[in-house]
């Protein structure tokens, strides 16, 4: 994710620079007898108080601003973000998702399941309703991708397609991400369905492994919105159309981090 120029962008920042300043100073301290000569000179220690002031904002979630290129768009809330996320709530309120709370009616299934099927991963996955051989893949899917027990000659409605997707997103990408970040159910619904729209585009692995999940771990919803947009690359390169899915989306369709925010 590392952008290509990063070694120049470090050179020059003076932000980097502040720092290495203040590593240098602060440890003179710890070397005899120059720690000495810094706390008999006040110039040396006003010098050192001055760039740890200025070094003390620079975060690391700044320093990922400066070598990464995440986000590349403004983050906001917006209103048909929170539209969205309301409509999904009011339908399940009114019982539309009734059949898939846990298939047996023993538990339900999570809002943040069917805010982000229906919000963050149908909009942006092609609908095949006839299987077709895919030649890079060597498989037959079907739907929005569904490759398990799909074979030539196999038809479904958008229904089916729409109910296969519901329970794969549940069973495979939602339970494997609340494992391995237990912190992630205290977060907003919109929130966990950004996440988990994101592990089911780039995997569980990655996503279990990214800084995405260090944020969610550490409670910073917000900057957990931001993080993801990290995954914007294919084939080494940024890729617009991951761009528009993982930010703001597009004229049509809500991206993943403006979902995310609007919940907040």
């Amino acid at each position: 994710m590392l952008i290509t120029n990063w070694w120049q962008v470090l050179k020059r920042a003076w932000s980097i620079r502040w720092i290495v300043l203040a590593g240098m100073l602060s440890g003179l301290e710890s070397i005899s007898p120059l720690s000495t000569a810094i706390s008999i000179f006040p110039a040396a220690s006003l010098l050192l108080s001055r760039v740890l002031r200025h070094a003390a904002p620079l975060s690391p979630e700044f320093l990922l601003r400066k070598v990464y290129r995440m986000p590349i768009n403004k983050i906001t809330p917006t209103p048909r973000g929170k539209a969205a996320i309301a409509a999904v709530l009011a339908s399940i309120a009114a019982g539309g998702y009734a059949t898939y709370d846990r298939y047996s009616g023993t538990a339900k299934m999570d809002p943040a399941v069917i805010l982000a099927v229906e919000k963050a991963i149908i909009p942006w996955e092609g609908l095949v309703l006839t299987s077709h051989w895919d030649p890079f893949a060597k498989i037959w899917d079907i739907c929005y991708g569904e490759t398990q027990g799909i074979g030539p000659g196999m038809t479904k409605t958008k229904a089916q397609c729409r109910d296969m997707l519901l329970r794969r997103v549940h069973d495979d990408y939602y339970q494997p991400i609340m494992h391995c970040s237990p912190k992630l159910a205290a977060a907003p619904v919109s929130v966990r369905a950004s996440m988990i729209s994101g592990s089911y585009n780039f995997g569980v692995g990655a996503w279990c492994r990214s800084t995405a999940k260090a944020r969610i771990e550490a409670g910073q919803w917000r900057a957990a919105c931001e993080a993801q947009t990290a995954f914007n690359r294919a084939g080494g390169r940024i890729v617009r159309g991951l761009v528009n899915r993982r930010e703001m989306g597009d004229a049509q369709r809500i991206g993943e981090a403006e979902l995310c925010v609007s919940g907040l």
